[in-house]
């Protein structure tokens, strides 16, 4: 695909896309460049290439990358891995079964493990939910700082708890079309802030409606119905 350069002034002959900048600190309008823009002042002591040269210079990125989605897929497959175990286990000891099933030799510490199932249950929901939530909480928070544009900006005013600038740029980011999950969580953390449970709650549970295995908004209604079941 042919283009040609941004600038009004570089318009005409020698107007088209022949070189890059790959200098992360550029703050210029716009990285692809013509030959004015190659050969001019803007972007000097800045880091070009050749347009031939995209190959070489996309080379590492890639590898890059694969690296980073090889790490997410490990951590996935590991991850389910420990759960399964720990199921095999909970199956194993502590599945309540007719006490027939059993000799006498292990009749005492088949119910010694029956009677345990409420301890071995806050166990694992003191453990594993603090550890599963800590680890959504810091996803989430990847997941933002990934974005960009008024979306990024949003996150970052919430970050720093400018609640007013964080809801007015959501809000525009919803009127563009843009409501997505975290855009939608990012408003019901301002809603909380704010004492405004319900709406929260409202937002928790249409996320549910969308997608009932949603773990942001399943962690954070549950805790909502915690806190009121206490109160």
């Amino acid at each position: 695909m042919e283009r040609t350069c941004l600038l009004p002034e570089h318009q005409g002959f020698g107007s088209q896309i022949i070189g890059f900048c790959v200098t992360e600190c550029c703050r210029k309008p716009s990285r692809a460049l013509c030959f004015k823009c190659m050969t001019g002042p803007g972007h000097q002591g800045h880091q070009l290439i050749q347009a031939q040269e995209e190959n070489a210079f996309l080379a590492q990125p890639n590898r890059i990358f694969t690296e980073i989605n090889q790490k997410l897929e490990l951590m996935i497959r590991q991850f389910s891995k420990g759960i399964k175990y720990l199921q095999g286990i909970l199956q194993k000891n502590y599945q309540p079964q007719p006490l027939s099933n059993f000799g006498n030799s292990e009749i005492t510490e088949k119910i010694n493990c029956i009677l345990k199932l409420e301890t071995v249950q806050k166990l694992i929901n003191d453990r594993l939910d603090n550890i599963f939530e800590n680890t959504l909480k810091q996803i989430k928070i990847t997941c933002q700082d990934l974005t960009l544009g008024e979306e990024f900006k949003s996150y970052e005013f919430l970050q720093h708890q400018k609640y007013q600038e964080a809801s007015q740029l959501i809000n525009q980011c919803f009127q563009r079309g843009n409501r997505n999950t975290f855009l939608k969580l990012a408003q019901a953390e301002i809603f909380k802030v704010q004492d405004q449970f319900q709406d929260a709650r409202a937002i928790y549970l249409q996320l549910l409606q969308e997608d009932d295995s949603n773990p942001w908004a399943y962690f954070e209604n549950n805790k909502m119905l915690n806190q009121q079941e206490r109160r």
